[in-house]
């Protein structure tokens, strides 16, 4: 065979180049990461470091939790007092004697610590069923029965190394420690202002004072006094009263270095570094829109000798009033009460009062007939009765009929002794849910439809003369007695 001819492509010199290189491509089930733009980095960065510290902070709370869950539900490391379990708004003595350390509910208190004076009792399955005294004192009994017994108690009275007992240990009255005394025990009941009854002595025939300053009620032990309750003029700081400057018509100016006011506002009067009411009754109105005409007063109006409306004394006196502004104002009231007669309905129909206080300079004198006097007051909310002095009344039915906001009231500070009419007292009170009414002691008193109307459940306190009647009268709610 013959060989082809080469054709010659006409060039002398051919460049030869090698194939480029195979580009490198992804499987097309895997996924380029190079593709991906540097910020999403940046955001997936950002969100590991965010989800690190929730997780963290989710750890922390739940050690925290687990730490406050160490001790019983319903307790409190308060000498003697709790806040039980189904009402933890406020403090309650445990009834357990010399019990430090209580919890449980309010009609069930259950003690685990009891104090270093005293030592617990067990029951079967280890619980404290009571707290007995290591040392308890001994008494002397002293029979007079026979003349050898007599005898021998005059030998003993009148050892010089046994002290002769006092023949009575509890005094009351307003100028003493005690208020009321329990003649059968001989111990104290209530104690006057300043002074409480501590709870870790087991004999109570003395109050002891409350050392905290410009505190209105204690509680606690003799060695830890806690205040409950701060005077009018000062508010709670921790376990102080602290004056307070400012407030309404109080302190206008104040020495901090003795912690006492200077000088006060118009409607108080200093004395002893500190600011009182000088006019008889304090009120606040609310009103909801600009030149609204408010009633102050109605039925009693001739016995109003001067007024104080929003720091501006009035140049005579009036029924109703014309507040400029929107908001809350203060009423100042000086009053001429009558020595005898009534005030029924005195407040009767102030829709627009919001609170109201009495001064001590309120009296009463021999006024018997009080009922109604808050009557439809449906946006009163706040009443202050501690200095109302009611000595002398008798009739108080419809009292606070139908105040639709008041939701507490407390008139264990209220002398009640003549009161026999309380019918209709709290009708319709819509949201009323704690009630103390523990100076109320007259077994026979008057009580029709004095709960009608009020929400099915709550806590009220009552004098044990009257504990069995409101039981029958409130089911569901819960009775305390003193």
């Amino acid at each position: 065979m013959r060989a082809l001819p080469v054709q010659s492509s006409g060039r002398n010199d051919v460049d030869v180049y090698p194939p480029p290189p195979p580009i490198d491509k992804p499987h097309k089930n895997q996924f380029d990461f190079r593709r991906i733009p540097p910020k999403v980095f940046l955001i997936a960065g950002i969100s590991i470091v965010i989800m690190g510290i929730i997780i963290v902070v989710i750890i922390l709370s739940l050690k925290k939790k687990k730490k406050v869950e160490e001790f019983p539900e319903g307790s409190l490391l308060n000498n003697g007092y709790f806040y039980p379990s189904d009402d933890k708004s406020k403090l309650y003595k445990c009834s357990l004697d010399n019990c430090q350390k209580c919890n449980g509910t309010i009609q069930n208190n259950q003690c685990y610590q009891c104090f270093g004076n005293s030592e617990p009792k067990y029951s079967t399955d280890n619980r404290i069923i009571k707290c007995n005294l290591k040392n308890p004192p001994t008494q002397l009994i002293i029979s007079q029965t026979t003349e050898t017994s007599s005898k021998n108690t005059n030998s003993i009275t009148n050892s010089p190394n046994i002290p002769a007992l006092p023949e009575k240990l509890c005094y009351e009255g307003p100028n003493e420690q005690c208020q009321e005394c329990d003649e059968s025990k001989d111990e104290c009941i209530s104690c006057n202002p300043g002074y409480f009854l501590p709870s870790d002595l087991s004999s109570q025939t003395t109050c002891h004072q409350c050392t905290i300053k410009h505190c209105k009620q204690c509680i606690g032990t003799s060695y830890n006094p806690i205040c409950s309750v701060c005077q009018d003029y000062s508010e709670k700081s921790n376990n102080d009263c602290i004056l307070k400057e400012g407030e309404g018509g109080l302190c206008k100016n104040f020495d901090n270095k003795k912690n006492e006011c200077s000088s006060c506002n118009i409607g108080y009067l200093l004395k002893d570094g500190i600011c009182i009411l000088n006019y008889d009754i304090k009120a606040t109105f609310k009103t909801r829109t600009k030149n609204e005409n408010v009633k102050l007063i109605d039925k009693y109006y001739g016995y109003i000798e001067e007024m104080i409306v929003d720091e501006k004394k009035l140049n005579k006196t009036v029924k109703t009033y014309t507040f400029e502004d929107k908001g809350e104002h203060i009423v100042y009231y000086k009053m001429k009460i009558p020595s005898s007669g009534s005030l029924i309905g005195m407040f009767e129909g102030l829709k627009k009062m919001t609170s109201i206080y009495f001064s001590e300079r309120f009296e009463l004198y021999d006024i018997k007939k009080i009922n109604r006097m808050f009557y439809n007051c449906e946006n009163l909310k706040n009443i202050d009765l501690s200095n109302f002095n009611a000595k002398n009344v008798e009739i108080m039915n419809s009292m606070f009929y139908q105040c639709l906001q008041l939701d507490n009231i407390n008139l264990s500070e209220l002398e009640s002794s003549k009161v026999n009419d309380v019918s209709g007292m709290f009708e319709n009170c819509v949201s009323l849910k704690n009630i103390d009414i523990s100076n109320f002691n007259n077994s026979d008193i008057n009580t029709d439809k004095m709960f009608e109307g009020i929400p099915d459940s709550g806590t009220i306190t009552v004098n044990k003369n009257l504990k069995e009647k409101i039981e029958l009268l409130l089911n569901n709610w819960i009775v305390i007695s003193k």
